[in-house]
């Protein structure tokens, strides 16, 4: 029993000691902690000086800063008056400033003209069949482009030595166009890669294989060529051409593509069946032939006493069975041509695309006013080409183009002629 108290009495007095040293070790965690939380407040208050101290530095430097600013603005102006003078001096004396490339024309003027051909076959291009907003002639003449500077000196340089040269270029599609660089329809269609941009995008959605195409005025035959490649096989061309120089041209045109669906006919279309005297216009300026008088700067090359006839005559005797669309470029004998296919107009109910010059209309004694009263007076509605879209829009008194299109009034426009997108692009939606 006594054994058991003494082990007790151990018990308590080691469970003392323990007791004794965790107060021992919790005191000394305690003041630990305290040390810590008093070192960090230390810590934090040196920070916090710190960071008073350079907010303090940057608000002084921002304003000395602003200081500079504001006395920079006071001498400034002062500082440039004074030395306009010395500007002006220096600025009159540098050297003028040189292009980022030669210009090219006078190489080309230096080369014989088989080297410039192979030039003009390599560089010429074609415009996508797109509208043209704002286009006029010469649009692209000044185009600062590499390649516009320099088809333009390669066709100067023929313009020059007024002497016209033949060059096959590329077209749309599988078309070739055989042009002659010197005269004003390659002046269009070889520089920018295109002549009346607006009038082809516009046929490319209106033309449809198996349609009957009259051109009246072909020339050297670029309606002609485009019309026979949208009609097809199945379709029909007319072009009518009276000048035997153009007539060549249109002939050549069409035997460069092969075109078995077109017709030539060497006369021109009028209000009778007779014989004109055709003014034909120097090379340069070989669209401007006319049966009155030029009415724009043009060399007179020679007189022509070429056959007219009435289309209605001639549709009569040709048992033409449909036709689906007339161009008449007539150099102001538009009138004329109009008059002598009144049958053709009210049987057929074609559209029409027509020049619309009334100066060139009155040398043959009608105007513009007296076209478009006729055209009216057959019920067709007329359109002109806007020139912020190049896309047709109707015409009314005072606002007309230089190229307007005729539809009769039972027909409307289809939706297509009426939008910038290129007719295959449509079709492949």
């Amino acid at each position: 029993m006594m054994l058991l108290y003494v082990i007790f009495g151990v018990l308590i007095g080691l469970l003392s000691v323990l007791s004794l040293l965790a107060a021992r070790t919790a005191r000394g965690a305690a003041v630990r902690l305290a040390e810590s939380v008093a070192e960090l407040r230390q810590a934090v208050d040196r920070k916090s000086l710190e960071l008073e101290t350079a907010m303090r530095f940057l608000a002084d430097a921002q304003q000395q800063e602003f200081s500079r600013v504001r006395a920079l603005i006071e001498v400034v102006p002062h500082s440039v008056a004074a030395l306009k003078p010395e500007l002006a001096h220096i600025r009159a004396n540098l050297p003028p400033l040189k292009p980022a490339y030669e210009d090219p024309v006078p190489f080309i003027e230096a080369m014989p003209e088989t080297d410039v051909l192979r030039i003009a076959a390599a560089l010429a291009v074609a415009r996508p069949l797109t509208p043209y907003p704002n286009w006029y002639f010469d649009a692209d003449w000044q185009n600062p482009d590499l390649g516009y500077r320099i088809r333009r000196s390669i066709w100067t340089y023929f313009s020059r030595r007024k002497k016209p040269a033949a060059l096959d270029i590329p077209w749309h599609g599988d078309l070739k166009l055989r042009i002659y660089l010197g005269n004003d329809i390659s002046r269009q269609q070889y520089v920018a890669g295109c002549l009346d941009p607006n009038e082809f995008a516009l046929l490319d959605k209106l033309l449809a294989p198996g349609m009957v195409f009259i051109d009246a005025g072909a020339n050297e035959g670029f309606y002609t060529v485009f019309a026979s490649y949208r009609v097809g096989k199945t379709g029909a061309v007319w072009a009518f051409e009276p000048s035997k120089r153009e007539m060549e041209r249109l002939t050549a045109n069409v035997e460069l593509n092969g075109l078995a669906n077109v017709r030539t006919f060497g006369v021109g279309l009028a209000d009778e069946d007779t014989n004109a005297e055709l003014l034909i216009a120097g090379d340069e300026h070989s669209g401007h032939n006319t049966l009155g008088q030029f009415v724009y700067e043009s060399e007179l090359s020679k007189r022509e006493s070429v056959p007219l006839r009435r289309l209605d005559n001639l549709v009569r005797e040709n048992a033409l069975k449909r036709l689906d669309f007339l161009k008449i470029d007539v150099e102001g004998a538009e009138w004329r041509v109009l008059a002598g296919a009144l049958g053709a107009l009210r049987l057929f109910r074609p559209m029409i695309l027509l020049e619309v010059s009334d100066a060139s209309l009155k040398a043959q004694g009608s105007s513009r006013g007296e076209l478009i009263q006729f055209l009216e007076s057959q019920a067709y509605r007329l359109y002109l080409f806007d020139p912020s879209t190049g896309l047709p829009v109707p015409a009314f008194e005072g606002r007309y183009g230089a190229n307007m299109l005729a539809v009769p009034v039972e027909r409307n426009l289809p939706a297509a002629a009426l939008s910038p997108l290129p007719a295959a692009r449509r079709d492949s939606k």
